[in-house]
């Protein structure tokens, strides 16, 4: 513990008050440079713990939107897919009237083949426009029909679509999405 000494001041005047004030034994203490170091260093950390995760949240934030929006084209796809009569569900027919591609509308169909389509296109993005924001991250459909039959007559069509496309930011490979929807002959 420390000493009490007599310490003189000088007032606003000039006169010296005597004061009373607490010298410490051991001189002037303070913090030694490993202290700080160490200090700074944990600052640091945690410093570089909130960025990092930051940018993961902008990355996951970002995952979570394109998810949203594929999944949303995929369900207005499979919706008017569901409008059709069972027995013109087949490969190379256009999902409605509207999407046919004549006189200046998008050509959406049900493609032949069971190949990915670039969804990129005009008449994709005027079909379903909140797939701009997807344009630069190549976004991709595959849709296969496959049919089964009973006595001789189709009786069952699946329709599974697929989609896939680049991750947001370039980290990860490709993201990929699905939906599958089933059609019985009506009885």
């Amino acid at each position: 513990m420390g000493k009490t000494v007599a310490c003189p001041a000088v007032g606003q005047f000039g006169n010296t008050l005597m004061n009373t004030c607490i010298q410490k034994s051991g001189g002037r203490r303070g913090f030694t440079i490993v202290e700080v170091v160490v200090a700074m260093v944990l600052v640091g950390i945690f410093v570089l713990a909130a960025m990092s995760s930051m940018a993961f949240s902008r990355i996951q934030s970002a995952k979570d939107k394109d998810s949203g929006t594929v999944l949303d084209f995929a369900t207005h796809y499979l919706e008017l897919a569901r409008a059709i009569p069972f027995s013109d569900l087949k490969p190379g027919s256009a999902l409605n009237p509207l999407c046919d591609g004549t006189a200046g509308a998008p050509n959406i169909r049900i493609p032949a083949t069971a190949s990915w389509v670039s969804l990129s296109s005009v008449d994709y993005t005027t079909f379903h426009p909140e797939l701009v924001w997807l344009a630069t991250r190549n976004p991709e459909l595959k849709v296969t029909l496959s049919t089964s039959q009973k006595d001789g007559t189709d009786h069952t069509k699946l329709l599974r679509v697929e989609l896939r496309w680049d991750a947001p930011l370039q980290q990860g490979g490709k993201l990929n999405a699905r939906m599958d929807m089933a059609r019985f002959r009506d009885l």
